[in-house]
Order: structure tokens, then sequence, then C-alpha cells
């Protein structure tokens, strides 16, 4: 008498996946899965044609695409013009010592970047709507929805009150002199802040949430399985801001 070797079954609890998956498909017949191929489009669907997106839009990365409410929302980063000459200019904690009060002040706290906001029905014809919040070369008529601040990604909070259920997490703030850690004293650091907002147009001020310099796309989200906002970043243990320096050691935020 042949016997059939009782397979165990995957207890899956109340999680939902994905229909079909293979790992957890025994056996398919009749059918394939495949992929849908992405398809790029021959011209970009946005372009720095605002004076003050002449330094540059950061689309690779500084950049979030939602579909929320019936279209779709947008929040890039921009260069400032002439931002990123001076920004090779770091001075070293000896040179920065040599400056009046003022000039001190202007060089810690200089904004390279910031953040503005598009809407579009289809993905591909994007409006940037005229929202008055944030003076520009005397003229609050763009669509920046924050000034200074990078890597920016900006996510849904399904536990917040309405007056915070938009979250940013972004790198930026005042450039802080750090010696510790085997840090160079020239090093100009920055930090990781949280921003919220109601309407993901008028943001609240930026809080410090991580005391660590991050140069790239900062992503953040609500994890419903542990009920704990999870966040990546870049965490650079040592980097050089000098010309002169090279070396750079990289690691992972936990």
């Amino acid at each position: 008498m042949n016997k059939t070797k009782k397979k165990s079954l995957l207890d899956v609890g109340t999680n939902k996946y994905l229909m079909f998956d293979d790992a957890l498909t025994e056996e398919k017949k009749g059918f394939v899965l495949t992929m849908n191929p992405a398809e790029r489009s021959q011209k970009p669907v946005l372009l720095p044609d605002q004076r003050w997106e002449r330094g540059s839009i950061s689309g690779d990365s500084f950049t979030t695409v939602m579909e929320d409410e019936g279209i779709y929302k947008l929040w890039y980063g921009v260069v400032k013009s002439g931002a990123e000459k001076k920004r090779k200019n770091y001075l070293s904690a000896a040179e920065i010592k040599t400056l009046d009060k003022k000039s001190m002040l202007d060089y810690l706290s200089e904004d390279l970047y910031m953040l503005c906001y598009a809407v579009s029905k289809d993905g591909i014809q994007w409006k940037k709507p005229n929202l008055g919040i944030h003076e520009f070369d005397g003229s609050k008529k763009n669509n920046i929805v924050l000034v200074g601040g990078g890597g920016n990604t900006v996510f849904k909070d399904p536990t917040a009150r309405p007056a915070s259920r938009y979250k940013m997490i972004c790198g930026g703030g005042p450039r802080m002199m750090h010696n510790n850690r085997g840090i160079p004293p020239y090093a100009g650091y920055r930090r990781v802040y949280g921003v919220a907002s109601a309407d993901g147009i008028h943001w609240k001020k930026p809080r410090s949430i991580m005391s660590w310099y991050t140069d790239c796309t900062n992503v953040c989200y609500w994890d419903e399985r542990i009920m704990k906002y999870v966040a990546f970043v870049r965490y650079n243990e040592t980097m050089s801001c000098r010309n002169d320096e090279t070396f750079r050691t990289k690691g992972n935020f936990y």
C-alpha cells in the first residue's frame, strides 16, 4: 500500500499576500506570471523652466511621487542657482573663527536646496501651482514648499492626527562643527530632520531627529507590522568636506 506523504500547511495568519505568489503556490497550470514592462518617456516630464529652478532639479533623488486624493502629487528638490559653486568652498574650523558673527551665521546656515510641489492627473503633464508661501527674489509667486534641507521623502502617516498626516524626513539644517569619533574638526556636518504637515503643502518647522550627517535620499514610513516608524538614511562615520580630502567611510543607520 502506497502511503502519500502528507504535506505541511503554511500558516499565513491574517496577513495580506500577493495572489499566486510563487513562494505560496505549490503548482500553477495554464498561466504564468509576468511583470508589466516599464516604459520610459522620450521627453522629460518636468523641466527647470522657472527662475527658482535654474540651479537644477534633483530628479535622481530628493523626489517623491504619490497617488493621493485622486491625483498624482510630486515633491521635488531644487538646487539654488550658484549654490553648488559655493558648496565647494568649505572653510576649516580655524577659517570660520576668523569670520565676524554675521558671516559665520550666514556660512553655517546657508540653504542650498528648496523643495517644490507639482500635481498631475496622468503622471505625465505636471502643473506647478502658485502657492505664495516662500519668497524667492522678492516674490512669493512660486511652488516652493520648503527652504533648506535635502534628500527629502514625503509619506502619509495613517496613525497621525489630521494636522500631521503628511510626514517628511530630510537632511539639512545648519552645518555643525564636530570633533568626536575621529571626525576632523573642520567637517561640515548636518542633521536628519522630521517635518509634519496637514496638506503636504504647508509644513511645520523641521525638528532634528538624528544628529548624524546624511547626503542622499532619506526614506521613512510607518510599519504596521512593528507599529513603529522605519527610516533608511546614509550614515557617514567620517566624511571630510574639504576639497583636498577624498576619504569617506560608509555605514548604516540602525
